[in-house]
């Protein structure tokens, strides 16, 4: 978990920066050797072992995410819809 503080510590200096927007750190998914057995079987690992400390930290860091209001423009989808609604809602704070 330390390694994933570590990275969201470097990436935010870099987005404060050049984006003069400061990130909120949400949580990190360990390490999980249930992950490659998930994808020789080619299923969500998350679905197999829910009860994994990787599993649950992605609940954690989803249900962050889902408090944060959906942005109402339609022409942005999927990763970029997810990345413009977290810095609008970090923007309006």
């Amino acid at each position: 978990m330390e390694e994933g503080k570590e990275l969201y510590n470097k990436l935010n200096i870099v987005v404060s920066k050049f984006l003069n927007i400061p990130l909120e750190y949400m949580g990190a998914i360990p390490q999980d050797n249930h992950v490659p057995k998930a994808v020789m079987q080619q299923k969500p690992f998350s679905l197999l072992y829910p009860n994994t400390t990787s599993s649950k930290a992605i609940i954690e860091i989803a249900e962050l995410i889902s408090k944060i209001s959906p942005n109402t423009n339609n022409s942005v989808n999927g990763i970029a819809k997810l990345f413009t609604n977290l810095l609008r809602a970090k923007l309006r704070r």
